[in-house]
């Protein structure tokens, strides 16, 4: 909701290689999970993904991840899976019985999920991170990982519990930059 990967994205950014990796931010401003796309490039989550695939030009990459937070965690697994990309994550992301995708007739995120399992030309490899201290966040990635081949992962600081923003007590304990190459880096 707040348009960041949890974090203030100059802060997410200093965990990347700039010489390794090129970044697209891709925003919700209307906070529908990318059901009802984004104006001006299409209509919902499925013609946005084949439209990100052309306007990115992921074919042209070796390697092609995505990482969403909280309700862009789905669209991002969603996207790595029906494109075939290198790897996804989904940081406190929804489940695939979100209420949420049955407004306007949405199929619900598990269908649309095990659809472009079956049409993708590669299995990405899937990380559904959520907070330790979390019960809710961890339902919802076992209920995903019951679907697709996805590695659970919980993220723990020994000083404060952790909730839903599972990647900033990973910045406070000096830990992002590993923790993202030991998953959809590596």
């Amino acid at each position: 909701n707040a348009q960041r990967m949890m974090m203030p994205m100059p802060v997410f950014l200093q965990h990347l290689d700039s010489s390794r990796v090129d970044v697209a931010f891709v925003k919700d401003p209307k906070r529908k999970g990318f059901r009802k796309g984004i104006d001006g490039i299409a209509p919902n989550l499925d013609i946005l993904i084949d439209e990100l695939k052309n306007l990115l030009k992921t074919d042209e990459y070796q390697k092609v991840v995505t990482i969403g937070t909280s309700g862009g965690g789905l669209p991002a697994i969603l996207t790595a899976v029906k494109l075939g990309l290198y790897t996804g994550m989904s940081v406190g992301g929804r489940g695939p019985d979100a209420p949420i995708w049955l407004t306007n007739g949405s199929k619900m995120a598990g269908e649309l999920l095990l659809s472009y399992a079956k049409q993708a030309s590669a299995e990405p490899r899937l990380f559904l991170v959520y907070g330790n201290d979390n019960p809710k966040d961890k339902a919802k990635a076992e209920a995903l990982a019951a679907i697709v081949t996805a590695q659970l992962i919980a993220v723990s600081d020994p000083s404060e519990p952790v909730g839903h923003n599972a990647l900033y007590p990973l910045v406070e304990q000096g830990k992002l930059t590993e923790f993202l190459a030991a998953t959809v880096f590596n």
